[in-house]
């Protein structure tokens, strides 16, 4: 967003720029206070779109996924560490292809009516509201994909469902987790 920031044009030529490129605005936002950012609308939906996909795609999945593959050629390990290892990796790419979805898929039609010069706030809300799930469906992705915070969530939700010695178990590492 640093690009975005160094351009905050002057607001009141900005505006006027601004609203004459979309004269179907609603009144309210010729009457309200508002801020413009930049006069460039398509080059914020850009700017986001290339950062979120180059950081949380190649940066960070590249990453992991070249320290992987390093450490799996250094070492001799077995077959169910191994197959851990490759079940750890899709849960990843799975909980990295939410934010592309929830953020860059809103993004990406933001673009499209930016670049066909089309205002419509019905469009905007739902976008917002659908970047607004990345939290909620990330949360729900890593208590499915991951069985010791799903197994976690049950037996706080359903404690009845766990024999005694599995709820002791359950109590003595969560104590032990305490006190590192």
């Amino acid at each position: 967003m640093i690009p975005t920031y160094l351009a905050v044009p002057d607001q009141k030529t900005g505006k006027e720029y601004q609203f004459g490129r979309y004269p179907c605005l609603p009144n309210e936002v010729y009457e309200d206070k508002v801020f413009l950012l930049s006069t460039w609308s398509s080059g914020v939906a850009y700017n986001m779109c290339v950062n979120t996909a180059g950081q949380q795609t190649l940066l960070f999945v590249g990453l992991i996924f070249w320290n992987m593959k390093k450490s799996m050629g250094e070492a001799k390990w077995s077959k169910r560490t191994m197959s851990m290892h490759r079940m750890f990796f899709k849960t990843l790419i799975l909980q990295v292809t939410i934010p592309l979805i929830t953020v860059i898929g809103p993004l990406i039609m933001n673009i499209f009516l930016i670049y066909n010069s089309y205002y419509n706030q019905g469009a905007n809300n739902i976008s917002i509201c659908l970047m607004a799930t990345h939290g909620l469906v990330s949360s729900l992705a890593m208590i499915y994909l991951h069985k010791s915070y799903w197994v976690f969530i049950l037996q706080i939700l359903f404690p009845n469902w766990f024999t005694v010695e599995e709820r002791k178990i359950f109590t003595l590492v969560n104590m032990h987790n305490e006190f590192t």
